[in-house]
């Protein structure tokens, strides 16, 4: 909504131009400073010019004037200090160490539930999200975007809102332990989440999310999925995502449900492989702070790109403009000449940078920022799989304390021991701890007991995923990246083919 007409809205960026761009301040810290001081405060027309006026005199009295020789010199544009050992040295402040694969131990397999095959199993199943619409619920005033989700091959056409999606991907989780689910993008609020280009973006995102889960046989086979993409009446699924949200997984892995009824393990040790999560955990946090610089960065230089377009764009005005008033009072036509060219010059330069812009935007700035959303999503992995080995050796101690105790006090009547006493011998029950250990306490036991199988499942399944995910950045990411340099390649050669022409126009001239 506008705070004011067209001449104030000319005046605001007047200031933004004298005040803030002219005198070298960091944009984009001004930009973070006025979001600080009201929601949106990124966009223009929230503001009113004395609020405008009184927001950039606050931001200039907390910030030095910058000095644009000193900002040159820390880019290092000409400096060949950033060289190998200098990012090693940055990598040695992270205090990140080698993160060698731990040594491959005995795989154990345990016996759990079986999981039915459904039929998105039976072959490759393509799901479209199309047709974004904003839902009114309100007066003037839109509450949520709906999307079509439809499922090919399978004739399922249902409508879904973003907080449908959240539903899945928490029930797939909450299905599916050990498994890594895709991220997906974060929640927005405020009136730009209606805005076209975030809802195009957004749906590039959500369908990123549903390619991910739609090549994982296990997801294909969860009835969460199957709900989401079939029942297209609205109660119906509400009922059924209410009764799917209070499902209640299992701690122990013998629960859970594979196609061939059977869980792999690895020993829940603390050797090697302990010092090796520790590692990967460490490298995934850093990791995930350095992807979220990057976007961070790479959404600033968009900015910038955009307005250098439109700096372009008044800079090729007044050189057409120059070029006909040039024409009207009859100069030289040398002159003439020279503002025409340099019009098309600077159009084409424009034209170029737009591209460049576009091409930056779709293939690089939003394949970085989901790499980073990925990496969140196997560091969620991890802090489960921690959480539960925490637990695991927590109620281990606790257990063996109990135990301790209960030796202690001689009397194997106290022991909680499950086991009929004619199948145990008394004497050897009192006299050999160990055997002692083995048998008091037996529920606990058992419970720390599947514990550990689990912690096991777990050591195994981020290993898995850790694989699995590295192949899919080599693999499919790479063939982004393929195509980022394919579209933005044909842009330099562009820019080549109108310098060329230009200079050739300069060095055409001849003096008269």
């Amino acid at each position: 909504m506008s705070t004011g007409n067209e001449k104030e809205l000319e005046e605001k960026k007047t200031i933004l131009q004298t005040e803030i761009i002219e005198k070298n301040y960091n944009q984009v810290k001004f930009i973070q400073f006025c979001l600080s001081k009201k929601p949106n405060g990124d966009d223009l027309n929230t503001w009113t010019l004395e609020e405008l006026k009184s927001t950039v005199q606050e931001f200039i009295s907390k910030n030095p004037k910058p000095d644009l020789n000193n900002q040159m010199e820390n880019l290092n544009i000409n400096n060949t200090a950033n060289n190998y050992n200098d990012f090693q040295k940055d990598i040695e402040k992270m205090n990140v160490p080698s993160a060698e694969a731990p040594k491959k131990t005995q795989t154990i397999k345990i016996k759990c539930k079986v999981l039915e095959k459904s039929n998105l199993n039976d072959k490759k199943i393509t799901v479209i999200i199309k047709n974004p619409k904003p839902v009114v619920t309100n007066l003037l005033s839109s509450n949520y975007v709906e999307y079509e989700v439809e499922t090919k091959d399978m004739n399922w056409l249902v409508k879904r809102r973003y907080s449908d999606f959240e539903w899945l991907r928490q029930v797939l989780s909450k299905f599916n332990p050990g498994h890594m689910v895709p991220p997906l993008p974060s929640k927005k609020i405020g009136p730009r989440r209606f805005e076209l280009d975030f809802i195009s973006k957004r749906m590039k995102f959500l369908q990123k999310f549903i390619d991910d889960v739609m090549e994982n046989e296990i997801f294909k086979a969860s009835e969460p999925l199957k709900a989401f993409l079939s029942m297209s009446d609205k109660n119906q699924f509400l009922a059924k995502m209410k009764e799917l949200a209070s499902y209640l997984p299992s701690p122990y892995v013998n629960e859970y449900r594979t196609f061939d009824g059977e869980v792999e393990i690895d020993p829940p040790d603390e050797g090697d492989k302990e010092k090796y999560f520790v590692n990967i955990t460490n490298y995934f946090k850093i990791q995930t702070q350095l992807f979220e610089r990057m976007n961070s960065n790479f959404k600033t230089l968009h900015k910038n790109l955009t307005s250098s377009c439109y700096a372009l764009n008044d800079i090729q005005r007044d050189f057409q403009t120059l070029h006909l008033l040039n024409v009207r009072v009859m100069m030289k036509d040398e002159i003439t000449k020279a503002f025409e060219e340099l019009g098309k010059f600077f159009k084409n330069w424009k034209r170029i940078t737009y591209k460049q812009n576009e091409i930056f935007k779709t293939y690089l700035k939003d394949f970085f920022k989901f790499i980073g959303m990925e990496c969140g999503s196997y560091t969620e992995l991890i802090v489960k799989r921690n959480n539960l080995k925490n637990k695991f050796f927590e109620e281990t101690k606790k257990l063996n304390a109990t135990k301790e105790r209960l030796w202690a006090g001689g009397d194997p009547s106290k022991w909680e021991i499950i086991d009929n006493y004619n199948n145990i011998d008394i004497v050897h029950l009192k006299s050999d701890k160990m055997y002692a250990f083995s048998k008091m306490c037996t529920q606990e036991t058992n419970h720390v007991i599947n514990l550990g199988n689990t912690l096991g499942f777990y050591n195994r399944r981020n290993m898995q995923e850790l694989k699995k995910l590295m192949k899919k950045n080599c693999n499919k990411y790479m063939n982004d990246l393929k195509i980022f340099t394919d579209n933005f390649y044909p842009t330099l050669t562009d820019s080549l083919t109108v310098y060329t022409s230009m200079q050739m126009f300069v060095n055409n001239y001849q003096p008269k």
